[in-house]
Protein backbone atom coordinates (compact mmCIF):
# COMPACT_ATOMS: atom_id res chain seq x y z
CA UNK A 1 0.00 0.00 0.00
CA UNK A 2 1.46 3.33 -1.04
CA UNK A 3 1.30 6.18 1.45
CA UNK A 4 0.80 9.72 0.25
CA UNK A 5 1.34 12.43 2.82
CA UNK A 6 0.49 15.06 0.24
CA UNK A 7 -3.16 14.20 0.69
CA UNK A 8 -2.87 15.31 4.31
CA UNK A 9 -1.33 18.62 3.35
CA UNK A 10 -4.73 19.93 2.28
CA UNK A 11 -5.55 22.40 -0.44
CA UNK A 12 -3.27 25.36 -0.86
CA UNK A 13 -4.71 28.52 0.68
CA UNK A 14 -5.59 31.56 -1.37
CA UNK A 15 -2.99 33.58 0.54
CA UNK A 16 -0.22 32.62 2.93
CA UNK A 17 0.03 34.01 6.44
CA UNK A 18 2.88 36.55 6.81
CA UNK A 19 4.95 34.16 8.97
CA UNK A 20 4.62 31.36 6.43
CA UNK A 21 5.45 33.68 3.56
CA UNK A 22 8.52 34.99 5.43
CA UNK A 23 9.81 31.45 6.08
CA UNK A 24 9.38 30.51 2.42
CA UNK A 25 11.07 33.74 1.37
CA UNK A 26 14.04 32.89 3.57
CA UNK A 27 14.13 29.35 2.17
CA UNK A 28 14.01 30.83 -1.33
CA UNK A 29 17.15 32.82 -0.50
CA UNK A 30 18.81 29.63 0.78
CA UNK A 31 17.91 27.82 -2.45
CA UNK A 32 19.39 30.65 -4.52
CA UNK A 33 22.61 30.71 -2.49
CA UNK A 34 22.93 26.91 -2.38
CA UNK A 35 22.39 26.75 -6.14
CA UNK A 36 25.23 29.21 -6.71
CA UNK A 37 27.45 27.25 -4.31
CA UNK A 38 26.68 23.93 -6.05
CA UNK A 39 27.33 25.45 -9.47
CA UNK A 40 30.70 26.65 -8.19
CA UNK A 41 31.54 23.21 -6.77
CA UNK A 42 31.36 24.63 -3.24
CA UNK A 43 29.41 21.66 -1.92
CA UNK A 44 30.35 22.25 1.72
CA UNK A 45 28.94 25.78 1.49
CA UNK A 46 25.68 24.51 -0.01
CA UNK A 47 25.35 21.99 2.82
CA UNK A 48 26.21 24.63 5.43
CA UNK A 49 23.51 26.98 4.13
CA UNK A 50 20.93 24.19 4.06
CA UNK A 51 21.81 23.00 7.56
CA UNK A 52 21.68 26.51 9.02
CA UNK A 53 18.20 27.02 7.59
CA UNK A 54 17.07 23.54 8.66
CA UNK A 55 17.97 24.03 12.32
CA UNK A 56 16.40 27.48 12.44
CA UNK A 57 13.32 26.04 10.71
CA UNK A 58 13.05 23.24 13.29
CA UNK A 59 13.86 25.30 16.36
CA UNK A 60 11.82 28.38 15.54
CA UNK A 61 9.30 28.05 12.72
CA UNK A 62 7.97 24.59 13.58
CA UNK A 63 7.44 25.61 17.19
CA UNK A 64 5.54 28.72 16.11
CA UNK A 65 3.19 27.00 13.66
CA UNK A 66 2.63 23.48 14.95
CA UNK A 67 -0.61 24.31 16.77
CA UNK A 68 -1.93 26.29 13.80
CA UNK A 69 -1.04 23.48 11.39
CA UNK A 70 -3.42 21.10 13.17
CA UNK A 71 -6.36 23.50 12.78
CA UNK A 72 -8.16 21.86 9.84
CA UNK A 73 -11.04 24.38 9.71
CA UNK A 74 -9.09 27.60 9.42
CA UNK A 75 -7.43 29.23 6.45
CA UNK A 76 -4.53 29.91 8.81
CA UNK A 77 -4.08 26.15 9.26
CA UNK A 78 -4.13 25.63 5.51
CA UNK A 79 -1.44 28.28 5.15
CA UNK A 80 0.78 26.56 7.73
CA UNK A 81 0.32 23.12 6.15
CA UNK A 82 1.02 24.42 2.63
CA UNK A 83 4.18 26.19 3.81
CA UNK A 84 5.36 23.17 5.80
CA UNK A 85 4.76 20.88 2.85
CA UNK A 86 6.64 23.13 0.42
CA UNK A 87 9.54 23.53 2.87
CA UNK A 88 9.77 19.77 3.46
CA UNK A 89 9.87 18.97 -0.24
CA UNK A 90 12.48 21.66 -0.84
CA UNK A 91 14.67 20.62 2.08
CA UNK A 92 14.63 16.99 0.98
CA UNK A 93 15.82 18.01 -2.49
CA UNK A 94 18.54 20.23 -1.00
CA UNK A 95 19.74 17.47 1.33
CA UNK A 96 19.54 14.67 -1.28
CA UNK A 97 23.13 15.05 -2.60
CA UNK A 98 24.50 14.90 0.95
CA UNK A 99 22.12 12.50 2.70
CA UNK A 100 21.01 10.35 -0.24
CA UNK A 101 19.49 7.44 1.66
CA UNK A 102 17.71 9.48 4.34
CA UNK A 103 16.33 11.93 1.78
CA UNK A 104 15.17 9.08 -0.45
CA UNK A 105 13.41 7.32 2.41
CA UNK A 106 11.60 10.45 3.58
CA UNK A 107 10.69 11.37 -0.01
CA UNK A 108 9.26 7.89 -0.61
CA UNK A 109 6.66 8.43 2.11
CA UNK A 110 4.83 10.85 -0.17
CA UNK A 111 6.11 10.33 -3.71
CA UNK A 112 6.15 7.37 -6.09
CA UNK A 113 9.34 8.64 -7.77
CA UNK A 114 12.86 9.16 -6.43
CA UNK A 115 14.01 12.42 -4.85
CA UNK A 116 17.09 12.02 -7.04
CA UNK A 117 14.98 12.32 -10.18
CA UNK A 118 13.18 15.42 -8.85
CA UNK A 119 14.41 18.73 -10.21
CA UNK A 120 16.70 20.88 -8.10
CA UNK A 121 14.53 23.48 -6.34
CA UNK A 122 14.18 26.93 -7.86
CA UNK A 123 13.82 30.03 -5.66
CA UNK A 124 10.73 31.18 -7.56
CA UNK A 125 8.94 27.90 -6.85
CA UNK A 126 8.72 28.78 -3.17
CA UNK A 127 7.46 32.30 -3.56
CA UNK A 128 4.30 31.11 -5.31
CA UNK A 129 3.63 28.28 -2.83
CA UNK A 130 0.17 29.50 -1.88
CA UNK A 131 -0.95 29.90 -5.46
CA UNK A 132 -0.94 26.29 -6.66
Amino acid sequence: MERHLAEGAGAAPAALEPLDEAMLGRLSDVVAQASVAMAGYEHARALELTEQFFWSFCDDYLELVKARAYDRDAARGASARAALWRALETLLRLFAPFLPFAAEEAWSWSHATSVHSAPWPEPGDLLGAGET
